[in-house]
């Protein structure tokens, strides 16, 4: 059985897949992803409940992250298993995602990025702030 729980966490979005999260869940996991960005562009999704993500879930984690990053936001993955987290980096995804230890520092990492992209708003060009927001996220990767 898959289901997905949904929190709040300090205000941010936090989604916790629990269970396998197979081939024939992954449209269930998509549509519940899909509702969240409706309204969210921080989002936080905790695998700790979760022992197995197919490539349909990694894809649908993919598509995402593309949009949430389209609209100035990020998706943080917490939980990760060992072996979840060794197929990321063996597919070079580790690099694409930004991965937190728990929901307690990806929310800090959120709120970090918000206040960033708060200060360089209002003074500074668009894509100076995507240059801000992009260096930033660089070297949060690289810690």
């Amino acid at each position: 059985m898959f289901d997905v729980s949904v929190q709040y966490i300090q205000s941010v979005h936090c989604l916790y897949p629990i269970g396998r999260l197979e081939t024939t869940q992954s449209k269930h996991f998509e549509d519940t992803i899909k509702k969240c960005l409706e309204r969210e562009t921080f989002l936080v999704i905790n695998f700790s409940a979760c022992p197995y993500l197919s490539s349909s879930g990694i894809r649908v984690l993919l598509n995402t992250s593309r949009e949430l990053a389209s609209a100035g936001g990020q998706l943080v993955l917490t939980g990760l298993s060992s072996e979840m987290l060794q197929v990321l980096q063996i597919a070079g995804l580790d690099s694409v995602f930004e991965i937190c230890a728990d929901d307690v520092q990806a929310v800090t990492c959120i709120e970090q990025c918000l206040s960033l992209i708060h200060i360089s708003e209002p003074t500074r060009l668009l894509s100076i702030s995507y240059a801000v927001f992009c260096l930033k996220k660089k070297q949060t990767l690289q810690h």
